[in-house]
Parts: C-alpha cells; structure tokens; sequence
C-alpha cells in the first residue's frame, strides 16, 4: 500500500488530477457545512411561507436556467482541449450564446408577469432571481479552468462569495431582514462569483473574452449541444418541478416544509459524485483492457455506493422526526414522513451514479436520454395524480417511482449492459463474480 502511495506522489499526472479532486471536495465540504447551518437558520428565520417562496422562486427559475445553459457544458471543455490556441474565442462565443440566450429568458418572464398583473412578491422574487442567469453566462471560465485542471482558481473564487454571502446571510439574520432581502442576496451570490471567476481569469490569462465571437465557432457549439438543450431541461425537470407544481396545487408553505425534506435527502448527493467522476478513467480503461477486471471494478462501485447511502441515510430513515425537529423546529415537522420517502430515493440516486458510468463507457447516452425523459414525465405525472391525495407525501412518492423506473426498469428494457441488473444485485451482497 506504501509502495502505492509514494508511486502516485511521485507521478505528476496523479498528483494534479489528485490535487484537483481535493480542491473539489474541500469547496463543497464548506458549502455543505454552510448550508446546512445557515440554511437551517434562515428557515427558522423565515417560516415555512417565506422559505417556501423562495424554494419555489429557485426551481422555477432553475427550469429556465437549465435552457439558458444550452447544453454546451462539457462541449466547451471538449473544444478548449483539443484546441487551445482558440481559448478566447471559445469562450467569448459561449459566453454570448448563453448570455442572449438568458437575456431573452428573462424579458420574457419579466414580460408576463407585468402583462398579467402578476408583479407580487412573487414576481418580484422570479425577476430578480432570473437576473441570476445573465451572471451565470461567466461560467464559461469555470469551464475553462476545468480543462487546464486548473479546478484550485474556481473553488477559490467559489469559497471568495461563500464567504461573502454567509456574511451578508448572517447580517441579515441579525437584523430581522424580511424574505425579500435573502431573495436579493441569491443574485449578490451570483454577482460575486462572476465577478470573483472574469478576475482570476483576467489574472492568470492577461486578457477578456467577452467580445470574442465567432460565427464559425458559434455554429460548431451549437451542432454538438442542441440534443444536450432537451437532456438539460429534462434532468433540470426531474429534479425541480415537485416543488413548482406542490405551489401550484397547495401553497408556499406546504413549499417550505417539503423543500427541509428534499434539503435533507440531497445533503450527500456530492459524495458519491466526486467519487465517481474520479475513478471515471479506471472504468474506461478497464473496459478497454480486460472485461473481467472491468465488471470487477463497477461491481466494487455498486458495493461501496449502495451501504454508503445506507450509512448515510439510516438515521433519516428512522429519526427523521427527531431530526427535523432538532434542526427546524414544531412548524417543520411536516417534513419527516417526505423525508422516510426521499431518503429511499437517494439510495437509489448513489447506485444510479454506478449506473451512469456504464451508460457512458457502453455509448447508451441516446438511450439514457429517453429513459431521462421517461423518468421527468412519470415524475410530472404522479405528482399531479398523488398531491391531490397525499399532499406533499405523495410528492415525494412520485419521486421514488421516478427514481425507480428510470434508474432500474427503463436502463434494463434498452439493455444498457448485457450483465445489468444482474451485475447491481449481485455486486450490493457479494453473491458471486460476473462471468
């Protein structure tokens, strides 16, 4: 294991690729611990109304966010690797693409709810939250930085308005600061980030971007990422409109407490991703290389993900009670019985990352597509058959019938794998080696 060890540190490749993860983990580490903290407290602050808006104001705004991003994420990393030498001009036509793209999103919500009479806080909470997506067109950089494993600069940057925005959170909690105040502090959050990403850049390359465009590019993004645009908003779907249609059909409040359960069942999402995407590479080249040592790897994978999530979420699924009550309080305690189901949820989320990989390494994205759609109109559907009977219970129990039927069902009918599932029941017990 020694040897092991200080052959790594003696590999540059390893030691960058290593350093880069750590700079990964340690941003979402504190992210995590802030949110949990401060996330907690500013709902006790607000109440279940307050805080259900702004839940609401978030996944609303995130279905648009997930268009603005056009599908372009990985492809504008994709082109700055192979092509270095046209660095700014990627980036300067990506970044306007996304930028019109979003300006055009948001005079577009600011047009119906002047139009319909509908400028309430609610309105005005959208708008300003929408705002958020012209400053996110700067995560091109973030992009850029990722190419160069150059990761340190962005979480820098990233933990630079962490720290910021717990500040100004903290402030505005000191000061009985309505919920209007913490909906403004979403668009400072974003404005400190782009700020903090176009300034390391400036920095570490001399130079801008921004009108850096052309045409030529613009047509070779825009051909590769258009199928990605539907994956987006699909994924963006899956993953948000419980709590837009639970505002539609119940109320702000019922938005609340549901948004503590969903807070509380995603709070390890980032584990196993990290995880994943680091071990990525050894899956690939296995795959390429020796079949056995291949299933013996993703079998390993299925393994650790599956009694992890049971690790972690075990004492949600039998104190969720006890443990919403500790953090929010009486006026949350609605929560728990969403939080049982979503729990559930999640162990299924932990193997789905496992899942993924032999998605990708097999060449099934088109494939993963539609079972991604499958699995965003299921979700849409039972949450719309279910709320009326369950209220916010039956929410979460069609995200578990989602999560399963997309995750388990849909990847076995398109035969992701010719050993799937029975590589998935075999690996989560050691019942035997796949042949």
């Amino acid at each position: 294991m020694l040897k092991i060890v200080k052959k790594l540190k003696s590999h540059a490749g390893a030691r960058r690729y290593g350093t880069n993860t750590l700079w990964g983990f340690l941003e979402q580490f504190l992210r995590m611990f802030s949110g949990l903290f401060l996330g907690i407290w500013v709902a006790r602050h607000l109440g279940p109304s307050d805080s259900g808006l702004i839940s609401y104001t978030v996944a609303f705004v995130s279905l648009f966010g997930g268009l603005s991003k056009l599908g372009m994420d990985s492809i504008i990393i994709k082109h700055i690797v192979k092509t270095p030498q046209r660095s700014n001009y990627i980036l300067g036509t990506a970044f306007n693409l996304k930028f019109f793209t979003a300006l055009a999103l948001t005079l577009i919500v600011f047009l119906y709810y002047v139009l319909f009479g509908k400028f309430n806080i609610e309105g005005v909470s959208v708008c300003i939250v929408m705002l958020t997506l012209l400053f996110q067109s700067i995560e091109v950089v973030d992009f850029y930085f990722q190419a160069k494993v150059q990761s340190k600069y962005v979480t820098i940057c990233k933990i630079t308005q962490l720290i910021i925005s717990s500040a100004l959170k903290l402030y505005f909690l000191l000061q009985d600061y309505s919920v209007i105040y913490f909906v403004v502090l979403l668009l400072i959050d974003q404005i400190t980030l782009s700020i903090s990403l176009w300034y390391s850049y400036k920095k570490m390359h001399g130079g801008v971007f921004f009108f850096s465009f052309d045409k030529a590019v613009a047509k070779e993004l825009l051909k590769e990422s258009w199928p990605l645009i539907l994956t987006t908003l699909l994924i963006t779907i899956y993953m948000r409109i419980d709590q837009v249609i639970i505002k539609m059909m119940l109320s702000d409040a019922e938005v609340g407490i549901y948004s503590v359960a969903v807070k509380l069942s995603e709070v390890a999402y980032f584990v196993p991703a990290i995880i994943a995407s680091s071990v990525f590479p050894a899956i690939v080249n296995a795959k390429e290389s020796d079949e056995k040592l291949f299933y013996g790897r993703v079998s390993n994978l299925y393994f650790l993900f599956f009694w992890l999530a049971l690790f972690c979420y075990a004492p949600l699924l039998f104190f969720s009670k006890e443990i919403v009550l500790l953090l929010y309080g009486k006026e949350f305690v609605g929560a728990a019985p969403s939080l049982v189901i979503l729990s559930l949820a999640s162990i299924v989320v932990f193997t789905s990352f496992v899942t993924t990989q032999l998605v990708i390494v097999n060449a099934q994205q088109k494939r993963s597509s539609i079972a991604t759609g499958i699995g965003a109109l299921m979700n849409v559907l039972f949450n719309l058959i279910l709320i009326p009977k369950f209220g916010i219970l039956g929410s979460a129990y069609a995200t578990l019938i989602a999560y399963v039927f997309s995750s388990f069902v849909v990847p076995v009918y398109f035969r992701i794998d010719k050993n799937y599932p029975k590589i998935l029941f075999l690996s989560i017990f050691k019942l035997g080696e796949i042949k």
